[in-house]
């Protein structure tokens, strides 16, 4: 079992996605963080919400 670094529930599959402007994972250092499908569901709702302007 893997461990979803959001929200900490065991899950079978964690995933990890990275699609915010100017990310670049090959010379800034960061966190890997890895999320259930439950907690991932969510983060992409937030970033489509935030890309279409809703969220301001």
């Amino acid at each position: 079992m893997l461990k979803c670094d959001f929200c900490g529930v065991e899950s079978e599959s964690v995933s990890r996605v990275a699609l915010d402007a100017n990310y670049d994972r090959l010379t800034e250092k960061h966190v890997q963080k890895f999320a259930c499908p439950e907690c991932s569901a969510k983060k992409e709702a937030e970033r489509k919400k935030a890309a279409s302007g809703e969220g301001k």
